[in-house]
């Protein structure tokens, strides 16, 4: 059983697909239970993305300036669970973290993938993603990355890394920093709280620095070579001989030795059989004595040249990891800062495109009440020309041509039957009218600037000028031509 444990330090540009599994992880080795996660990389990043503008806003609000550029805004926790807990018991500690530190959690993943080995005779500790890994296709086990040497797992007992990775912003609502409020007294309170929540035993208190993740491999590295060193020095005992001596007769008999080898052998078996019951020989000093190493076939060797490369593999991966990190942040903000500029530009767009519509409307409602004054008027002018000249004489000379002279005499006519009377006319003048093509009233300014009037009273002006026209014109009734007069008879001068 796991004690309890609660660790925070600084999120990173690829602490979520490491959450997630998106991306192959070294440190993957076991595959009969599954991770519990909380959003897939993409849905976190987006909620990351849309409470760290809030949050930057509301600093900004406050204080009048912008966001620092070296504040932390990705807070990463680590806690150890046990096989039983649950996403349930994660709640909890989220709902802590959260209501402690005003903080917004984004992405958690229970992982129950990693641990480590345990040899069963040696009680050798191996550690995934560095000392052995998992081959993704065939699900096996191997001591190197090119699994090329499968590891018997009959020979260990597996022990689960139980954990959960937790992230969560760096900010408060109020934009302040949360990293100062981790101050020793509260990490210690947390540690308790976080040990009743999970009914674990709480961890003891230490004044050494915690590792990080590569310097905790690399410790690993060091223990388990020391466990080795400690192994292989430890006094030989009877078995031990009696097992090198099984193994090396069986030697001999695969290559066919004769008598005199056998002897050697037994010789060789009876003097160290007498150091081991004098003390005096280590099991490092039997295994040399007998061309033996503790995994045979000089595996020793070979474990700690790839322990070796895996560290000089780590040291190289965690720097260009440490630069892909930094590029990959500086990225970020970049572009957060051109989506909020793009963000902007768009609404002042949408902005000014629904002003322009409104114009628009407004100028479509005006010409069409100009168009029918137009047309009220060309009409009004040729029914009423004494009221419209004389009313809007200067106003109608932009849409018309309007020239008066003198009206013709009248010739003089036979006297006509009365009829009905006419319109009242322009006595002694004549008016001609053109009306302008609409082309070209298109470049000249219409609108209340020259008449003075809004759109609805351009509306009314042009219902109260229109008149209605009689289906048929009257028809003036025929004149009846003059009958000539009978000339007298001619007198012949006869008596009657």
């Amino acid at each position: 059983m796991a004690t309890s444990s609660i660790h925070i330090e600084k999120g990173g540009a690829n602490f979520l697909t490491h959450n997630t599994r998106e991306n192959y992880s070294k440190s993957v080795v076991f595959f009969d239970e599954e991770n519990d996660v909380m959003n897939d990389s993409k849905t976190a990043f987006s909620l990351y993305r849309n409470e760290l503008k809030k949050r930057s806003e509301a600093y900004s609000n406050r204080t009048k300036q912008a966001l620092q550029k070296n504040t932390v805004t990705h807070l990463s926790a680590i806690v150890n669970l046990n096989e039983n807990h649950t996403r349930e018991h994660v709640e909890n500690i989220v709902k802590k973290l959260e209501s402690d530190l005003g903080t917004k959690v984004f992405n958690y993943a229970i992982h129950r993938d990693e641990g480590h080995l345990v040899h069963k005779k040696t009680g050798l500790k191996l550690t995934s993603g560095t000392h052995f890994f998992a081959n993704p296709i065939d699900k096996k086990l191997y001591m190197d990355t090119k699994f090329t040497k499968p590891i018997d797992i009959e020979e260990f007992d597996v022990v689960k890394n139980y954990h959960v990775h937790i992230e969560f912003l760096g900010l408060d609502a109020e934009g302040n920093s949360v990293r100062k409020k981790l101050d020793r007294a509260y990490l210690k309170k947390l540690q308790t709280e976080t040990a009743e929540i999970l009914g674990m035993e709480r961890g003891k208190n230490k004044r050494a620095k915690r590792l990080s993740t590569h310097e905790f491999k690399k410790a690993k590295v060091l223990e388990t070579e020391a466990k080795v060193k400690a192994t292989i020095e430890q006094r030989a005992t009877l078995q031990d001989l009696k097992e090198e001596n099984a193994r090396l007769r069986d030697e001999l008999k695969q290559r066919g030795a004769k008598r005199e080898d056998y002897a050697k052998l037994e010789a060789q078996i009876k003097e160290l059989k007498a150091e081991i019951k004098n003390k005096s020989l280590t099991i490092k000093q039997l295994k040399q004595r007998t061309g033996f190493s503790l995994f045979g076939n000089n595996e020793i060797k070979e474990l700690k040249a790839e322990i070796k490369e895996i560290e000089r593999e780590h040291r190289r991966e965690a720097k260009e990891l440490k630069a892909e990190n930094e590029q990959l942040h500086d990225t970020v903000l970049r572009v957060a800062a051109k989506r909020d500029e793009f963000e902007e530009q768009v609404h002042q767009l949408q902005e000014d495109n629904k002003q322009l519509h409104e114009e628009n409307q407004q100028l479509r409602k005006e010409n069409k009440a100009l168009y029918n004054v137009i047309d009220a008027l060309k009409t009004a002018i040729v029914s009423k020309p004494r009221e419209i000249v004389g009313l809007f004489a200067n106003e109608l000379s932009r849409y018309f041509k309007i020239n008066i002279s003198p009206k013709p005499e009248p010739q003089p006519k036979p006297e006509p039957k009365p009829e009905p009377k006419p319109e009242p006319e322009l006595k002694g003048e004549h008016v001609e009218i053109e009306f302008i093509e609409p082309k070209r009233m298109e470049r000249m300014e219409l609108g209340t600037a020259h008449t003075n009037m809004t759109p609805d009273d351009l509306e009314a002006l042009a219902r109260s000028l229109q008149q209605p026209k009689p289906e048929h014109e009257p028809q003036p009734k025929p004149k009846p031509e003059p009958q000539p007069k009978p000339e007298p008879e001619e007198d012949w001068g006869v008596a009657p």
